[in-house]
């Protein structure tokens, strides 16, 4: 089976936050992943972040992203995903890098895995939306993985 994660289940892959030990189960297990090619720059804008508060130094940051490049995942090409994501963003009013994660899943036929609390509840109430708890309790918490 193909799932599907977006930047912010990939960050809680390295920064313990909440429900990191859940993203982690995602990354664990037996399933491929598979995410548009922008995830490394999104991930990395969030670790520059941390960096800019002298939450993370450099160096960590650095490692974060090496470890990142060498997992096993499906990286697909942000063209092939183009139309189908311009479509999605215009029906659900989120960002064109958001509506990328949803095409993709949506081609896919499978889940998006997300911790972003709003992009869940804008797509679990509309008619797109694959989004599927990997927890009951999650459903009742935030910031939570779907």
């Amino acid at each position: 089976m193909i799932r599907v994660v977006d930047a912010s289940v990939a960050a809680k892959w390295y920064l313990q936050e909440p429900f990191s030990e859940e993203c982690m189960r995602v990354l664990k297990g037996p399933d491929t992943i598979a995410v548009p090619e922008l995830i490394d720059a999104q991930v990395g804008h969030m670790l520059w972040q941390r960096v800019k508060t002298h939450q993370l130094s450099v160096l960590e940051a650095e490692r974060i992203l090496r470890n990142l490049k060498a997992l096993p995942i499906k990286r697909i090409p942000i063209i092939n995903l183009a139309e189908d994501a311009l479509a999605v963003a215009s029906a659900t009013t989120r960002t064109f890098d958001e509506a990328l994660y949803l095409a993709l899943a949506m081609r896919h036929r499978t889940q998006l895995i997300t911790a972003d609390r709003t992009w869940y509840h804008l797509v679990k109430t509309g008619t797109t939306g694959p989004l599927v708890p990997l927890r009951p309790r999650i459903a009742r918490e935030g910031p939570w993985c779907r």
